[in-house]
């Protein structure tokens, strides 16, 4: 886990969050509620993936990252960012992490959590997601019980 905010406040989108077909994180992030978040229009705030389970088929997902007024995103939500991301281009083995920007100036409603849209069929694969107040350093992250050597 990342933890720049997780230790005082809940800013998980996703913890070890199975994406098997289309979704809506486990947890949204009530922006009203969470006194960290009311600079989130005026500085660059991001969302970081980590892949936590090797997506066994060939797959095709797209992130997105959403504002709703409702906390299940279902009233119209606004996309502030979003990314494909298909097996086959190397990006959904385990440890493998991305980020997608959430650009300063954009219209944040009151719920911010985060879209998978499973575009073909997959049969296992587990993600995290975190929103950071600045881009990730480059970390490599490893499936639990990997052996390094």
């Amino acid at each position: 886990m990342s933890g720049y905010f997780t230790d005082t406040i809940n800013h998980v989108f996703s913890e070890e969050q199975a994406v098997t077909a289309d979704a809506i994180s486990t947890n949204v992030i009530d922006c009203q509620s969470t006194p960290t978040l009311r600079d989130l229009g005026i500085l660059p705030m991001y969302v970081e993936f980590i892949v936590t389970e090797t997506f066994l088929t060939t797959v095709d997902i797209t992130f997105t990252v959403e504002s709703d007024s409702t906390a299940n995103l279902a009233t119209s939500a606004t996309v502030h960012a979003s990314k494909n991301i298909t097996l086959a281009s190397g990006g959904l083995a385990a440890g493998q992490r991305f980020v997608l920007a959430i650009a300063p100036g954009q219209n944040v409603e009151r719920y911010l959590g985060v879209r998978y849209n499973v575009n073909t069929d997959a049969t296992a694969g587990k993600v995290k997601a975190y929103l950071v107040p600045h881009a990730a350093p480059s970390i490599q992250y490893f499936a639990d019980g990997s052996s390094i050597s």
